[in-house]
C-alpha cells in the first residue's frame, strides 16, 4: 500500500514489507531526540527497530529495541 496517499483499497491489502521505515535525513532536536511515526506491517510477531546514526562531527550512534505485534 502507498501510505503517503492511501486509497480505500489500500486498507484491504496486506502490508508484508520487511523494511517498514527508512529516514536517512532525520534530524534531532537540541536535546538529541526525535519522534518518528511509522505504520506497522501486517505481519504478527516480534519486531526489531535498529537505529544507526552519524553526527555532524562524525560521531556514530547505534540503538536497538524490540516490540511485539499482536492481533
Amino acid at each position: 500500500p502507498n501510505w503517503a496517499k492511501p486509497t480505500a483499497d489500500d486498507f484491504h491489502k496486506p502490508d508484508l514489507r520487511i523494511l517498514i521505515h527508512w529516514a536517512p535525513t532525520l534530524k534531532t532536536d537540541d536535546a538529541g531526540k526525535a519522534i518518528v511515526p511509522f505504520y506497522n506491517a501486517d505481519t504478527k510477531g516480534k519486531m526489531q527497530v535498529i537505529v544507526e546514526a552519524i553526527g555532524e562531527n562524525g560521531a556514530i550512534g547505534y540503538g536497538k529495541l524490540s516490540f511485539e505485534v499482536k492481533e
